[in-house]
């Protein structure tokens, strides 16, 4: 399968956290080489720089300018386009990455999208990007629990509007609480506890969402929803007798070695 720029992107990065050097990580990929140089050094430098506050207008408007740099790509003919490709992909992407830059760690306007919506997919892509420059493991699982928080709410909005379960979403909040939860093996008992106890609310709000859900879906629905809640309910007793004993590294309270609660 043909490798994407974007997918090779993110790999770099996480070699580019681990320490290898930038030069190393380009020659692993000699065709993208040019492309991936430009857009590591910004990655770097966004890194190490200050998390400044959001202006909402200021990225509005980068937004509205980065759609119309690819509409008028979209009208070029062919053969043009097929010779500026690479460079418009570079200038939009850069300007995706400057978005990420300037919305810093709350990412305010696309954050606020939903499903369906013209910046959802701006979002996703920034959890992405933004996960990979987290170098830190707490600062990771203070993510993972924040993305569990919003595939959450994601999936009432869906409900409601389209009367049906998006089981991508369902499947991506209970994988994002099970990443947190995982993680935390490899802290230290204090922050354990407060991140345990951050991912029990979130667990517990994700019971209150697929019970009201539950209350109006359709029978085609129920098997998933009835699954979810079952993991999610598993999850609390686990978390309950965890946060009781305050034992992080023992073997589950709940299910003992074999966990299936996770």
């Amino acid at each position: 399968m043909k490798l994407k720029i974007e997918d090779i992107l993110e790999k770099a990065i996480e070699q580019m956290r681990q320490g290898k050097d930038i030069e190393e990580i380009l020659k692993e990929y000699p065709d993208f080489a040019e492309e991936l140089s430009a857009l590591l050094l910004i990655a770097r430098r966004m890194n190490k720089m200050p998390k400044p506050a959001p202006e909402e207008d200021s990225i509005a408007r980068t937004i509205i300018q980065a759609k119309a740099i690819l509409e008028k790509e979209k009208r070029v003919p062919f053969f043009k386009r097929f010779f500026i490709l690479q460079p418009t992909f570079i200038r939009a992407f850069a300007i995706v990455l400057l978005i990420i830059a300037i919305i810093g760690g709350s990412l305010s306007i696309s954050a606020r999208s939903m499903p369906g919506e013209l910046l959802y997919p701006v979002k996703r892509f920034s959890e992405r990007i933004y996960y990979a420059l987290t170098f830190d493991k707490d600062g990771r699982i203070e993510l993972h629990i924040k993305f569990a928080d919003r595939r959450a709410g994601e999936l009432s909005y869906t409900f409601n509007r389209n009367k049906r379960v998006d089981e991508r979403l369902l499947n991506s909040m209970l994988e994002e609480t099970e990443l947190a939860y995982n993680l935390i093996e490899s802290v230290n008992e204090e922050k354990a506890f407060k991140l345990y106890k951050n991912i029990a609310d979130i667990n517990d709000a994700q019971i209150k969402i697929l019970k009201d859900i539950k209350n109006f879906a359709c029978v085609c629905d129920t098997v998933l929803i009835n699954r979810a809640l079952d993991i999610c309910q598993k999850r609390c007793r686990c978390l309950e007798n965890r946060l009781k004993s305050g034992d992080n590294v023992s073997p589950c309270p709940e299910c003992g070695d074999s966990c299936t609660c996770w």
